[in-house]
């Protein structure tokens, strides 16, 4: 018998305790519905959360997006001052030459 099967013999049984016990059996179904609230609260917060987790990963691409750019940014900068400075130097040179 597989676990999703039901088990004839704890039907039998809480069919049994539920005739016996009807103030257990309405304390049982309060408590489910308290429990499904519970439930219900944390996937609440799960879905919040999930939320949460996918706003802080945009956030972080853009970070990294901009990241990329201003190192472009700084590498091009770099580049252009070496050339100035070649140029200052070409310059120099022909100036020490003539």
């Amino acid at each position: 018998m597989s676990r999703s099967e039901p088990n004839l013999k704890t039907e039998a049984a809480i069919t049994k305790t539920r005739k016996a016990f009807p103030e257990l059996t309405a304390k049982l179904k309060a408590s489910d519905l308290e429990v499904q609230n519970y439930v219900t609260a944390l996937e609440k917060e799960n879905i919040n959360l999930h939320r949460n987790i996918a706003k802080q990963q945009a956030e972080y691409m853009s970070l990294q997006s901009q990241i990329q750019v201003r190192a472009e940014e700084e590498a091009q900068r770099i580049i252009d001052e070496l050339k100035l400075i070649e140029e200052a130097e070409e310059e120099a040179n022909r100036y020490n030459t003539s």
